[in-house]
């Protein structure tokens, strides 16, 4: 292991520089040089110091720290010097356990490239610097453990992660957060998401961004306008959105339970579907209905439903071959119980 304390020179004696010439009568410390370089011999017996022809006495007649040896007496002016650093032995001996503290270490601890600090019987961590800086954990799980973490970049004024304690763990791009996980799962801010640009796209791409994803049920009433009361006996719609697409289904038992004179012609609407259909007046989504019962329409007429642009309709179509066909009525719909199930997929 490393050297603590002032490095030994085992089996060399050094003549340190006279200092006889700063002798004054009242300058007491002094530093001790060997060619012009501080030298610290370690203790105050690891030098002999003469004053005057006289051997000094260590400990009594000066100390010395360092490289600097302080007399009791300040010497005289005129008095000779003379001084030999003796060769060191090593002492080797192993400090108490928890006994070196903080102020008997450099700060901060400077380690060379590829000097290594080890933990672990087996070195199991390792902390170094070469290229680049390494932690290099060879047995079981590596723990880092905060009330709170942040990996930030050498300025602090990024995060790249954040662990919030008890709480998500968030991502960041350029410092800005980009997702973070939840308790369901992981969890998107506004017009954030999955990004897919790194692959291919078609000609009229308008965004690879997966921003949004929603499941739920909803309500559809049918409405007629003034007039027509519906009675229904379950109206009930389950839909999923997919970015900016919706797919829905509807299971409707209903029927115009009261019809004001005149208004038997007026078309239904089955209203309120769960997002507002995209505002196109070229956009008029197609929809299936799988089944109707108790529509009162002739043997030869087929049902057809669409979606209504910039709205939440639902309209229904009767029509025979080749002709253009009329919104489905109130009095086609008067029978107790009309049936019907539609699905369909819009967008938004």
């Amino acid at each position: 292991m490393a050297y603590i304390g002032p490095e030994p020179n085992p089996g060399q004696n050094r003549e340190v520089d006279d200092i006889s010439s700063s002798f004054n009568g009242s300058t007491t410390a002094f530093t001790l040089q060997v060619s012009s370089q501080n030298v610290s011999p370690g203790s105050a017996n690891a030098i002999i110091v003469s004053l005057g022809g006289v051997v000094q006495n260590p400990g009594t007649d000066y100390t010395v720290a360092a490289s600097t040896l302080t007399f009791t007496t300040a010497p005289a002016n005129g008095l000779s010097f003379f001084g030999l650093v003796l060769g060191q032995g090593i002492d080797a001996v192993e400090p108490a356990d928890a006994s070196v503290t903080a102020t008997k270490l450099a700060s901060p601890l400077d380690l060379p490239d590829n000097q290594k600090i080890r933990f672990g019987t087996g070195n199991d961590l390792e902390i170094f610097h070469s290229t680049h800086s390494d932690v290099v954990n060879s047995t079981n799980e590596l723990r880092l453990r905060s009330n709170d973490l942040r990996l930030q970049n050498q300025a602090a004024t990024q995060n790249y992660l954040k662990g919030v304690n008890s709480g998500a763990v968030e991502l960041y791009h350029s410092g800005t957060k980009q997702c973070e996980t939840s308790a369901n799962g992981l969890a998107f801010p506004s017009g954030k998401g999955i990004d897919f640009s790194a692959v291919a796209s078609g000609s009229g791409m308008t965004s690879e961004l997966l921003d949004d994803y929603e499941e739920g049920t909803f309500s559809p009433i049918p409405d007629a306008g003034g007039g027509v009361t519906f009675t229904y006996a379950h109206n009930t719609g389950f839909y999923t959105k997919i970015g900016q697409t919706v797919t829905f289904q509807i299971y409707l038992m209903f029927y115009a339970s009261s019809i004001s004179g005149g208004n038997s012609g007026n078309g239904v609407a089955i209203q309120g579907l769960p997002y507002t259909i995209k505002n196109n007046d070229r956009y008029n989504p197609a929809f299936t209905v799988g089944r109707t019962y108790n529509f009162d329409i002739d043997s030869d007429k087929r049902i057809y439903a669409y979606g209504d642009h910039n709205s939440t309709n639902i309209r229904m179509i009767v029509e025979s071959d080749d002709t253009v066909g009329a919104l489905l009525t109130a009095g086609q719909v008067d029978q107790s119980t009309c049936l019907t199930f539609i699905s369909g997929v819009y967008c938004i």
